[in-house]
C-alpha cells in the first residue's frame, strides 16, 4: 500500500533539546542530533565535513519525553531496542556545552521496513540550497482516512 504525501512549509525553529533522525537514502543510519530538521540536513550536507552527503532523505522520529530529558522514564514505552544506548546517545548531544557533538549514531542498518507509526512530522529532503518538508497526515487523518495502509504500517516489529 501507498501513502501519498504533499510537499509543504517547513517552520524553522528548535523545538526540543534533542531529535532522532532516520537517514533513508543515500546512507540508512539512525542518529540523535541537537540539530532542528532543517539545520540537521544542513549540516549533514556541507561539503566541509570530512564525511558528507550530498542530498539526503530522512524522517523524524519519536523520542516523547526523551527529547528534553535522556533519562525520563516516560520513555520505557518506546518501541526502540537498545533503549539504554539511546538514551546515552541522546544524553552525549544534550550535554555537549561546547556544542562540537551534534550528532551521534544509534543504529547503523536499517531493516527494510520503517517504522511509520513512529515518524514525528514527516519526511525531509535536502541539501545546502534546497529543503523540503513532507508532512506526516495526523493519526486522526490516517485512522479516517488512509485506515488500510495505516493497518498495514502499524504491522512492524520492535527494533
Amino acid at each position: 500500500l501507498v501513502l501519498s504525501l504533499q510537499s509543504a512549509n517547513y517552520g524553522d525553529g528548535k523545538t526540543q533539546n534533542a531529535y532522532l533522525y532516520q537517514e533513508i537514502c543515500p546512507v540508512v543510519p539512525r542518529v540523535v542530533s541537537n540539530l532542528a530538521p532543517r539545520e540537521f540536513c544542513e549540516y549533514v550536507t556541507h561539503p566541509n565535513n570530512p564525511l558528507f552527503l550530498p542530498k539526503m532523505l530522512f524522517a523524524d522520529m519519536k523520542l516523547g519525553p526523551l527529547a528534553n530529558d535522556p533519562n525520563s522514564t516516560d520513555g520505557n514505552d518506546l518501541p526502540y531496542l537498545e533503549m539504554k544506548h539511546l538514551r546515552s546517545c541522546l544524553a552525549d548531544v544534550q550535554s555537549d556545552a561546547g556544542g562540537n557533538k551534534k550528532s551521534k549514531v544509534v543504529r547503523r542498518g536499517l531493516r527494510a521496513d520503517i517504522m511509520f507509526f513512529m515518524i514525528e512530522n514527516g519526511f525531509y529532503v535536502g541539501d545546502q540550497n534546497e529543503f523540503l518538508y513532507y508532512p506526516m497526515p495526523s493519526e486522526d487523518a490516517l485512522l479516517s482516512e488512509h485506515n488500510r495502509w495505516w493497518n498495514s504500517a502499524m504491522k512492524v516489529e520492535r527494533y
